[in-house]
């Protein structure tokens, strides 16, 4: 499978589900469906999960370099 990696597949679900819940509320269902309902609530979660990932990932490769980790930490 191409998504076969946990990354992939946050992002396949940040633009496939999220977005379109959060599309359809804005367009037809209101404010609190858009925002809970898997809608802005879990768009911003997953972002920030997947900006965590990112991160993690950048620092370990930096640290098995040898050189120093992200934000100047070792």
């Amino acid at each position: 499978s191409v998504f076969n990696e946990a990354i992939e597949k946050k992002w396949v679900e940040q633009w496939l589900f999220f977005a379109n819940s959060t599309r359809f509320a804005s367009a037809m269902a209101g404010a609190d469906y858009g925002a809970f309902a898997d809608g802005r609530w879990y768009m911003s979660k997953n972002v920030q999960e997947m900006a965590d990932w990112l991160q993690f990932k950048l620092q370990g490769l930096k640290e098995a370099q040898g050189g120093e980790g992200v934000k100047g930490k070792k």
